[in-house]
This record gives C-alpha cells, sequence and structure tokens, in this order.
C-alpha cells in the first residue's frame, strides 16, 4: 500500500489518513539523525576552512532544534520542553568555548568575565555585576548567579545584605525539570516550582514591609536616593526569577535568548504544542524579534537539503529517505 506525508506531518494512504508516526517510528527516524549529527561533530571539529566549519555549525545546529522539536525521545513530545531548548541556545552561543566570539553573536555569559568580577574586592561595584547576574538567569546558570548573589551579603548596608541573602538562597534551590532523581513525575516538578516560587514571594514581601518602589532598601534614618541603582538590580533579578515576562523580554539579547528562558523562567510547563503560540506571541512583543530568522520549518528544509550536498552524509539521506 502506498503511503505519503501530507503537508501536517501526517502519514496518509490511498484509503485517506493514516495518522502520525508511531513512537517507534519516532524513535528510530531519531537514532538516525543522531548517528548524522555525530557525524557533523567529527566534521565541525575537523582541521576545515573558516567557512566551511561554519556552514557545518549552521547544519548541527538546524538539524539539532529540527530533532528536539520533531523527534523527542518518548516517542510523542509530551514532555516538558524548556530545557532542552535552553540546552540548544547555549550550545549555539556556548560563552568561553565559542570558536567563533563576535560583538554579535557572544551573549552567554563568560566564564573570564566573571571570574574577573569575582577577583575584584568588592564584586558588586563591578560595572558588568548586574548584567552579568541576569544574563546567568537567563541562560540556566542559577547556581553561579547565586554566588554572585552571596558576595552581597557582606554588603554594608543592611537592607542589600538582606535581599541579598533572601535571593542567594533562593537561587541554590530552583527547581528544574531535569532534575529527575527529585521530581520522577511531572506534577512533582510543577508542584515544587509552585511551592518555590511562592516562598520566594513571600520573604521578599515580608522584607519589604510595605515599602514602595524607589525605597526598596531605605533604612528608618534615611538617605535612600544614593540606593535606588541597587534597587535597579536586585528589580531585575527578582523579576526574572518570578518568571515575568516583560523582564524577559527587555533582558534576553536577542529573540534565541528569550525563547530559551521562556520555558525554564516563564512558563516551566512548556510543551511542544506551546511553541508556535509562544514564538507569535515574542514576535508581535518585541521590536528585536522581527529580525528573527525564516520559519524554523523552512530552516529545517534547507538544510535537510543541503546535508544531501555534503559527502560524508549517507546517513542523513537515510533517514530522509525512511520517511
Amino acid at each position: 500500500m502506498a503511503e505519503v506525508w501530507n503537508k501536517k506531518g501526517e502519514q496518509t494512504s490511498m484509503e485517506g489518513l493514516l495518522g502520525p508516526p508511531g513512537a517507534e517510528t519516532v524513535g528510530h527516524i531519531r537514532r538516525l539523525v543522531g548517528m548524522y549529527l555525530e557525524e557533523v561533530v567529527k566534521l565541525r571539529e575537523s582541521d576545515v576552512e573558516p567557512e566551511v566549519k561554519a556552514r557545518f555549525d549552521a547544519v548541527y545546529h538546524v538539524l539539532n532544534l529540527a530533532m528536539i522539536l520533531y523527534l523527542p525521545q518518548d516517542g510523542r513530545g509530551e514532555g516538558l520542553l524548556g530545557e532542552e531548548l535552553l540546552d540548544w541556545v547555549n550550545d549555539v552561543d556556548p560563552g568561553m568555548s565559542q570558536i567563533r566570539r563576535t560583538p554579535t553573536n557572544y551573549i552567554a555569559p563568560d566564564n573570564s568575565q566573571g571570574n574577573e568580577i569575582m577577583q575584584t574586592n568588592q564584586p558588586w561595584d563591578h560595572p558588568s555585576f548586574w548584567p552579568y547576574v541576569a544574563r546567568c538567569i537567563l541562560r540556566g546558570f542559577h547556581l553561579p548567579a547565586s554566588s554572585f548573589m552571596r558576595t552581597l551579603t557582606d554588603h554594608p548596608h543592611a537592607p542589600i545584605s538582606k535581599l541579598a541573602a533572601i535571593l542567594h538562597h533562593h537561587l541554590s534551590v530552583y527547581p528544574r525539570s531535569h532534575q529527575t532523581s527529585q521530581f520522577p513525575l511531572e506534577s512533582q516538578f510543577v508542584s515544587a516550582h509552585r511551592a518555590w516560587l511562592s516562598r520566594l514571594r513571600a520573604e521578599v514581601s515580608a522584607f519589604l514591609g510595605g515599602r514602595a518602589k524607589g525605597s526598596w532598601l531605605e533604612e528608618k534614618s534615611g538617605g535612600g536616593k544614593e540606593w535606588r541603582r541597587w534597587e535597579d538590580g536586585f528589580r531585575v533579578v527578582i523579576d526574572l526569577m518570578e518568571g515575568k515576562s516583560e523582564a524577559v523580554l527587555e533582558q534576553a539579547a536577542d529573540w534565541r535568548e528569550a525563547v530559551g528562558a521562556w520555558g525554564v523562567l516563564v512558563d516551566v510547563q512548556l510543551k511542544r504544542d506551546d511553541l508556535p503560540y509562544v514564538c507569535r506571541w515574542l514576535m508581535q512583543s518585541q521590536a528585536y524579534i522581527t529580525v528573527l530568522p525564516w520559519p524554523v520549518s523552512l530552516q529545517i528544509y534547507r538544510s535537510t537539503r543541503l546535508c544531501l550536498t555534503i559527502p560524508s552524509n549517507r546517513i542523513c539521506a537515510k533517514a530522509i529517505s525512511s520517511r
């Protein structure tokens, strides 16, 4: 019986719709694509011209994203997506291990910059202190962000040290969906995150004691104006920790970082079916999203066609022909 795939990715035959591929078929295709990606990694790491290396980088990242979105590990795509998307973003722009470092694509937290900040006598006086902490949170590096907050617990101004201690603790225990030993079930993770968020908000609220915006760090003796710059930095960190969409949009350097942070900070229950709506909302909400490349499906198509022109890609061709 002849079988084809329609534009919706559904398997059909002369008798009509057969439905999407089963979990076993998806798993088989995923293994084939994974084998091909392993070969691409070898080519990326080989001694080739920078232009060729950049080409293989693009092929790898687009196909890896395609595998994450359309060839999920469970074969059904019912799991949470946030951590996988964020891993992809960090792989595309990995900071210190990045091969090509330019002002336009270097946006991940730089380990050398972090070390430079921490080695100063008073890290909080470094001009990059607050931007670095915000970038760590966006990229899911909550433990480094927690370490930076811990330095502030030594600040001589008591309100700063107290608020920093609260944020240091909550960043260090931020629940993550990939912590499967702690949260074997998705519902356990969701409940843990909800409880964590409630505790964070309660402790921050208790610390503020009803103080209005602009006077968070004031003491009874007054003199609050000099502390407003500090309040701005704390507000960014707290807003990101609470998963406020406006904060993510404002702090994210580009569309990838916004999408990657969404499923870890804003909507921890993000599923694959939710992603088109999130992307549409992002494109309508932020100016920089207008530079977002062609739709992912077109990128995947063109990169797949590109794979067929590379001599060492018989695995990719086999994976495609198997459909």
